[in-house]
């Protein structure tokens, strides 16, 4: 079942282990991981597909990385890039 902004219960707050060496990283990076939970959140509540996903990010206005309208390529470039992140992470821990 899907649900709306106030149904998502999501906040922007990253996890401590996301936010290890947050200052390295770049704005792109940064914006990814900040987007991250609401991705999570919405797959949690339903939205499977990326387009789903792409249009709930654009009612709920949250920035994309490079200031565009989310497209279902754009969640899945970002997904990737967290992807990435999150296993670099792992490797320098």
């Amino acid at each position: 079942m899907k649900a709306g902004h106030a149904g998502i219960g999501v906040t922007a707050a990253i996890g401590d282990q996301m936010t290890k060496k947050v200052d390295t990283l770049s704005a792109t990076q940064k914006l990814a991981l900040e987007v991250a939970p609401f991705i999570k959140a919405l797959r949690e509540t339903g939205y499977t597909s990326l387009n789903e996903i792409a249009n709930k990010l654009n009612e709920l206005d949250r920035p994309s990385p490079n200031g565009a309208k989310w497209d279902k390529r754009l969640v899945e470039k970002v997904q990737d890039l967290i992807i990435k992140i999150e296993n670099e992470r792992q490797h320098n821990i």
